[in-house]
């Protein structure tokens, strides 16, 4: 073994064994990174303290995969994609701000690609797992990570297989306009903004917002019909629980003789694990649906709402004292994300 592998192996042992203390150093290494001024000056020298603060999440991401190694297996089929995911969400605002300091073009470039490979690594893991309505990068789940989809041959799990067959179209559906909108969006938004630029700098006026109400409308529109569709399947899903639940209730009560056969606890166990999936389901679809405040500060309708109540509110406080500078930098702080197109997107 090496000298690296060596060093390697005594800083996973010391993760394992001082897990108080590494959250520690984590927790105070992410805040000192995350509320550096620089980082949301808009000028050159926030790269450097973004690229700290997404080096502190890495670290903290790093630790986390050291602690779940033992209870989590090592040769699942799926787990290097959602951890290929996470790190995604971790880099994208930094490949961000590096591209962007080479001009718009490299930004865009970036932004596509990015969005691209996580919309493809999403897709691939719907098409292959048994279960279609997830977190991709969540830790609410160990089925979820481990990607361990194993069959349970009871009379109860062939009942709810058979019930939920008919709303997994529906969260198919669901899923699928889940994933393709931020692509989407981001593609065309990046076609819409080069073509008002060109007409811009041809003299032919001022560029209409129109494509960018449209395009704004129609992102919103897929979220909602993946709202719809996700919700409409699940509240499928949770009838067919509730009837699998009297059913179950019902033949305990019909049994005779000692209710711990291995049959009863199996049949127990299947729905307790069936309510526990559909009730990280309902979670999940409740996160998706509040990322919609996110539109609040995508153009045109920042522009048109948020920005101009945002002066307003800073031009009032910024006169009183104390209050005047929190209000001048919580201003500053909202402009610098409404200009990032990963602060923005929902797409993580």
């Amino acid at each position: 073994m090496t000298a690296l592998g060596q060093c390697l192996d005594q800083y996973k042992r010391f993760v394992r064994e001082n897990p108080l203390q590494v959250q520690l150093l984590e927790t105070a290494a992410q805040s000192v990174f995350f509320l550096l001024p620089s980082r949301f000056g808009g000028d050159s020298d926030d790269v450097g303290s973004e690229v700290c603060y997404a080096l502190s999440r890495l670290f903290h991401f790093f630790n986390e995969q050291i602690q779940l190694e033992e209870t989590l297996s090592s040769g699942t089929k799926h787990q290097a994609l959602r951890a290929l995911l996470s790190v995604l969400s971790i880099l994208d605002l930094s490949l961000e701000k590096i591209a962007k300091n080479r001009g718009e073009r490299a930004r865009d470039t970036v932004i596509i690609v990015v969005e691209a490979l996580r919309c493809a690594v999403k897709l691939y893991i719907v098409s292959q797992e048994r279960e279609i309505f997830t977190n991709f990068e969540g830790k609410g789940s160990r089925r979820a990570i481990e990607g361990e989809w194993e069959e349970v041959s009871t009379n109860l799990e062939r009942e709810s297989a058979e019930a939920r067959s008919e709303g997994d179209g529906l969260l198919l559906l669901g899923e699928i306009l889940h994933i393709l909108r931020p692509f989407l969006f981001c593609v065309i938004e990046r076609l819409v903004l080069r073509r008002q630029l060109r007409r811009l700098g041809k003299g032919e006026g001022p560029p209409n917002s129109y494509g960018s109400w449209l395009l704004l409308a129609g992102s919103f529109w897929m979220d909602f019909l993946s709202d719809r569709s996700s919700g409409a399947a699940l509240a499928r899903r949770e009838v067919d629980l509730l009837e699998l639940g009297v059913r179950s209730a019902e033949s305990l009560r019909s049994t005779t003789g000692p209710r711990t056969g291995t049959g009863i606890l199996t049949r127990e166990a299947s729905l307790t694990r069936a309510m526990m999936r559909f009730a990280e389901q309902k979670e999940e679809l409740r996160r998706r649906k509040m990322q919609w405040l996110l539109y609040l500060l995508r153009s045109p309708l920042f522009q048109l709402i948020c920005e101009p109540v945002a002066k307003t509110t800073d031009k009032v406080l910024g006169r009183a004292p104390l209050i005047g500078s929190l209000s001048n930098y919580a201003m500053q702080l909202l402009m610098h994300i409404q200009s990032h197109h990963f602060y923005t997107s929902g797409s993580s």
